[in-house]
């Protein structure tokens, strides 16, 4: 290794050169300094000479003493930066020539003016010119003189500073260069040489940063070797554990029940296989060939495929066995990479799942038996419920009919107990025809718009009769914010509410049945909560958690006392949840429960306005007394939604005792709860007190009032007569009729206003009916309900003679039996759609013994507007009616 060159020659060449450099710049600067002062030193000179002669010359030549003047003139050699003067005075001229003086060299003739004695006149002039040669002499002289010290003392400078670097840096880092040129492993720990300046400097941290690097270093190589020791020790334990998995590997391909093989990518050839694949491709001894393995797909379809997706994954591959049979099995394949990275294998992993493929066929030929027979059973209790509704509907029509005729006592428990009777066996009929429905999977929900509030007034009429046997009152409380037109499966609704209303008023002996409705958006749908309150026996924790399981009642003798199936709240549960929601219950044993669901449904089309909304009741005052909370609650809530000012009270004793102040009410609604004493009694008591004599009076008496009872509040005084449950929608004509009457001169005729009547002056002038039914009872008990209800009807025994009397007459509406002779229900409906004329759009409501919804699908894919299952009833025939003759649609429903 040659040695490197000499710092401190280095140094030393380059600050010469840089002296030099100096040297000159110093030089140039002197010389430019010395001509600067010498310039000025002539021109001080000739200033002074002219100072000094110009007067005496001036004075000469004003007395024309040109000798003296002359004389003067050579008196100018004092001065040697003058090289010649001319001295002018008219047409004499005077010269001076400095002795030994370059004449010759480039100088200009500097004019100065030579003025009269005492005067401003000028009498001659000098032309001077200095000596410029002298000037560059001494310049030059000065600058060489000067350059020389400069220079001698830069090399003296330099000397000294090549001795100084010398010392103090160049032998210290030749020092070092040569440790670290000598430094190696073994030498690590042998320390860099310190220089030998007692004061510690740059080089003092140079060599204790060369010796901490040498320590460094060697802790780094202990650390390699300490790093390669147990990269050694690593790789050995992996080359046990990589022949320890491969022992692995091997025992789990030759145990593995899987087949696992691999696979020449390019002509297919099995290149291996464990002994389960092997077994699949030799199971009677023979051998097999590792070129013809696979029967179907063909080898080169699923190269293609792994060319794109590199894996398949559960592949339906069929193998050839070595007798030629093929063998069913489930494989993944996926591709190896070779070294080079390309794609040269295929792993192969198969499941033999001939097993599978029967038992699956079995599993299919088993349910398609089950399916088979569920049918079977579905078209059982369809024909059954058919052959089961058609005499309970001439049964139940008939007693219903009788019920209003004059029976004794006897008589009427008898009609009682074959109503009730019949009652229990439709529900567990329609129970089991629903729970067979939703376990076969066949519930289907509709999407139609109906009206909340129509629908729960009619839902509470048909428990109305149970509850007011028990002495019961039913409530229903319906937030006002909710809309009146909703979308959903009213009938599902109706049902669930209708369960839970018949098990309040079963389990509850006294007190109230209160059905609160509220709802909340829901990402711009309307979630809709229910619940039903009864004050009734109660059900315990445990018996809750099971409750909404089939055939589950709160214990074994609630069966035998109150009958029933246990299926309804499991149907509860179902319906709910296949409209998105659930159901649930609290319950405290002696208390009462507290039945509750929701349902998801969306906003429907807007309903026309109803009837009472165009009745002005605003400001007016209304005072209400009833004992019951509930009732007080659904009357506050309803008529403050009129506008009118209300007042309460929980019994009639408190009436007299109102402040004096208090107004007198414009309306008095007083509850038949309120007091013990007789209606006529209570009329009395009322107009007796001081300003209420001309208040009307409005009585809610039970649903379930004995005959003439009527007639004896009318005589008492009151003006109007409503039975319970009370419906929001008949109370404002009610309040305004009484306001009405009132305002008659004394002595007119003012009749009673009962429930009747307000709906009567609603739905004045009922359409004409056309009846389609071809039995002669079911004619018999539909005329006679349809004119209990005030319509006009005409009867019409078969399809043909429906759609004959349609063209020939003017109806409002039709009611079409399915099942008639010569022409059915859904023909005639196909035929009266498809009339050229606007009759063709006329409401068409069916009747049929069939309660599923596949048939009433069908109804409805005929052309038929809704559905009323056998036997109808009085309430459920007049719901159909109000809903299709009151200008809206309603939604088809099964009662």
């Amino acid at each position: 290794m040659s040695q490197p060159r000499q710092l401190s020659r280095l140094l030393l060449q380059r600050v010469l050169l840089v002296s030099l450099v100096l040297a000159l710049l110093l030089g140039g600067l002197n010389a430019l300094y010395v001509f600067r002062s010498e310039s000025s030193r002539q021109t001080e000179q000739l200033n002074a000479a002219m100072a000094a002669y110009s007067a005496s010359i001036s004075k000469s030549l004003w007395e024309l003493d040109y000798d003296s003047a002359e004389l003067q003139m050579k008196a100018l050699t004092h001065f040697p930066a003058i090289l010649s003067a001319d001295l002018i005075s008219g047409d004499r001229t005077l010269s001076y020539r400095k002795p030994g003086g370059n004449l010759q060299q480039d100088s200009l003739p500097r004019p100065y003016p030579i003025f009269a004695p005492n005067s401003e006149r000028e009498i001659a002039k000098w032309a001077i010119r200095l000596d410029k040669s002298a000037l560059e002499a001494t310049v030059w002289q000065e600058s060489l003189r000067f350059g020389a010290m400069v220079t001698l003392e830069l090399l003296l400078l330099s000397l000294v500073l090549w001795l100084m670097v010398q010392r103090t840096v160049t032998r210290p880092i030749r020092a070092l260069w040569q440790h670290v040129r000598e430094l190696d492993v073994q030498h690590l720990d042998r320390a860099a040489p310190q220089p030998d300046e007692p004061v510690e400097n740059e080089l003092h941290e140079l060599a204790k940063g060369i010796s901490t690097l040498q320590a460094n270093l060697g802790h780094q190589l202990t650390l390699q070797q300490q790093a390669g020791d147990e990269i050694a020790r690593q790789r050995d334990e992996l080359d046990q554990l990589l022949l320890q998995q491969s022992r692995r590997l091997d025992s789990v391909l030759e145990s593995m029940a899987d087949g696992a093989g691999v696979v020449d990518l390019d002509d297919g050839e099995l290149l291996f296989a464990n002994p389960a694949l092997r077994s699949m491709l030799v199971h009677d001894g023979s051998s097999w060939g590792s070129s013809r393995w696979l029967h179907a797909p063909d080898w080169p379809d699923l190269v293609t495929r792994l060319a794109s997706e590199t894996r398949l994954a559960s592949q339906q591959l069929t193998l050839c066995r070595a007798d030629g049979s093929p063998l069913a099995t489930e494989a993944s394949l996926s591709v190896i990479p070779g070294a080079s990275g390309e794609a040269q294998r295929v792993q192969l992993v198969v499941r033999d799942i001939s097993a599978r493929l029967a038992a699956e066929e079995a599993l299919i030929a088993a349910r398609e038996a089950a399916q088979n027979a569920n049918q079977a059973k579905s078209a059982f209790l369809a024909n059954m419920s058919h052959e089961i509704r058609t005499p309970l509907n001439a049964i139940l029509g008939f007693a219903e009919l009788l019920h209003d005729t004059r029976l004794n006592e006897q008589q009427q428990d008898y009609l009682a107990s074959i109503q009730t009777g019949c009652d229990v066996l439709m529900a567990q009929i329609n129970d089991l025809l629903d729970f067979s429905k939703i376990e076969a999977g066949k519930l289907v929900l509709e999407q139609i718009d109906f009206d909340l509030r129509s629908l729960l007034e009619s839902t509470l009429d048909l428990v109305a009769s149970r509850a007011h046997q028990k002495a019961l009152d039913v409530v229903c409380l319906i937030d006002p914010s909710i809309p009146p037109g909703l979308r959903g499966d009213p009938s599902r609704l109706r049902q669930i509410v209708l369960n839970l209303l018949n098990n309040a008023i079963k389990f509850t002996e006294k007190g109230a049945i209160v059905v609160r409705v509220r709802a909340q958006s829901e990402r711009n749908r309307l979630r809709l909560f229910v619940q039903v309150e009864d004050n009734g026996i109660g059900i315990d924790t445990a018996t809750q958690a099971l409750l909404f399981q089939p055939f589950v009642q709160a214990d074994v003798s609630t069966t035998r006392r109150f009958g029933g199936t246990g299926l309804g709240l499991s149907i509860c549960r179902k319906l709910a949840e296949a409209m998105g929601g659930s159901i649930g219950v609290t319950s405290t044993p002696g208390v009462g429960s507290v039945f509750h669901f929701d349902l998801l449904l969306d906003t429907g089309a807007t309903m026309p306005a109803a009837a009472h909304q165009h009745i002005d009741l605003g400001g007016r005052r209304a005072l209400i007394i009833s004992a019951l909370a509930a009732t007080r609650e659904q009357l506050l809530q309803q008529l403050g939604s009129l506008g009118m000012h209300t007042e309460h009270l929980t019994e009639l004793a408190a009436l007299p005792h109102r402040p004096a102040t208090a107004p007198i009410p414009d309306v008095i609604i007083l509850d038949v709860h309120s007091s013990d004493r007789p209606a006529a009694a209570l009329a009395s008591d009322i107009h007796a007190l001081p300003g209420f004599a001309g208040v009307p009076l409005i009585l809610l008496a039970s649903h379930n009032a004995q005959a003439g009872e009527a007639s004896g509040a009318h005589a008492a005084g009151f003006a109007a007569y409503l039975a319970k449950p009370l419906h929001p929608s008949l109370l404002p004509g009610c309040i305004a009729e009484a306001l009405r009457l009132q305002t008659l001169p004394p002595g007119e005729k003012r009749p009673l206003i009962t429930k009747h009547k307000v709906a009567e002056q609603l739905a004045a002038e009922k359409p004409r009916i056309l009846l389609a039914e071809d039995n002669p009872v079911n004619q018999k008990i539909a005329v006679l309900m349809l004119e209990k209800l005030g319509m006009r009807v005409d009867v019409a025994d078969n399809g043909r003679s429906a759609v004959e009397a349609l063209q020939g007459n003017d109806y409002a509406l039709v009611l079409m039996d399915c099942q008639m002779p010569e022409m059915d229900g859904f023909t005639a409906t196909r035929a009266i759609r498809g009339l050229d004329s606007p009759k063709a759009k006329i409401p068409i409501v069916a009747l049929t013994a069939n309660a599923q919804q596949d048939d009433m699908q069908q109804c409805l894919a005929a052309g038929m507007n809704d559905f009323l299952s056998k036997p109808v009833k009085l309430q459920t025939l007049q719901a159909a009616l109000e809903r299709w003759l009151g200008g809206h649609e309603a939604p088809a429903e099964s009662v």
